[in-house]
């Protein structure tokens, strides 16, 4: 009975040991896992495009606040040429952002809105003559144009007239 004793004290104090070297190994294979997951963070290398996405959600906000339901009042827009998102859509913060809108009657243009970034379009022009490939072609600027019809209200008449949106979206640093 008395060796049965011993052999349990034993035991209990290897139990303990085994416990402090748990400790030390949970400590060494977390220290593992983290220069792991860092080195494999540092050659990883991810970049995910959303510029021609923004351009997209841009345009159509433009559309909505220009033409609701379809229809521009011609009246509203003439004399904003350089700051409609401003005056007429509330809209701010056009760093990136270049918005061009024409609108059209027949083969005649009525009204050429403009404005944000004009320096966007340049850029689009290099990217589209150069064949650019590898890491620099992720600071090409997203691009959205599309032509609506709408009815143009111009002196109490309505008429069938296009109106083409461009939206262009620079690459933010």
């Amino acid at each position: 009975m008395v060796y049965k004793d011993k052999i349990m004290k034993i035991n209990k104090k290897a139990a303990l040991g085994e416990g402090v070297l748990m400790i030390y190994r949970l400590l060494l294979v977390t220290i593992i896992a983290i220069v792991i997951l860092g080195i494999s963070a540092i050659y990883y290398d991810y970049y995910i495009d959303v510029k021609n996405a923004e351009s997209v959600i841009m345009a159509k906000d433009v559309v909505n606040c220009l033409a609701p339901e379809g229809v521009l009042d011609l009246a509203i827009v003439q004399g904003h040429e350089n700051d409609f998102l401003d005056k007429i859509c509330g809209i701010s913060n056009l760093e990136r952002f270049y918005v061009g809108v024409n609108i059209s009657s027949a083969e005649n243009q009525l009204v050429f809105l403009k404005q944000g970034d004009n320096a966007a379009i340049w850029a689009k022009e290099i990217y589209k003559k150069s064949s650019l490939t590898g890491k620099i072609g992720k600071y090409e600027p997203g691009q959205f144009s599309w032509n609506y019809t709408i009815n143009l209200l111009k002196d109490g008449q309505y008429t069938k007239s296009k109106m083409n949106v461009e939206v262009l979206v620079s690459y933010e640093f």
